[in-house]
């Protein structure tokens, strides 16, 4: 395959993937890009149009691909990735809950000192002098 088919298969299947769950692009990655690879691999020229011809536009394979999996697993996908996004949130809220005191505590030490002068006391090698400031 020359480069401008690699960047062509490329689009097409970041395209396919975009409509995809996260969990099954990187199998459909590899069995997408291996299919069109061996279906064109005589091909000095692969187009998007042989693409959409051969494999049909990015949103009919996805369609596709999603519909001929099992809608057992499927459907099993779909609550883990739903209970996975509660989690996230929950985690998020739990650690915002955590962060938000530690700021106003950390804001108030700074304002709390903030007024506080210290004295420093300097020394003067060379004439053996010690200064008050």
């Amino acid at each position: 395959m020359k480069n401008t088919n690699d960047s062509v298969i490329k689009k097409y299947v970041k395209e396919v993937l975009q409509l995809t769950p996260g969990t099954y692009r990187f199998r459909l990655k590899k069995e997408l890009t291996s299919s069109i690879c061996e279906h064109f691999h005589d091909m000095p020229e692969v187009t998007q149009s042989m693409l959409h011809e051969c494999f049909g536009t990015p949103q009919i394979f996805a369609a596709n691909y999603l519909s001929s999996m099992d809608p057992d697993e499927l459907q099993a996908h779909l609550a883990r990735t739903n209970k996975q996004k509660k989690h996230l949130l929950v985690a998020l809220i739990c650690l915002l809950l955590l962060l938000i005191p530690i700021g106003i505590w950390i804001f108030s030490e700074e304002e709390r000192h903030k007024g506080n002068i210290y004295a420093v006391e300097l020394f003067d090698f060379s004439t053996q002098q010690q200064f008050n400031h």
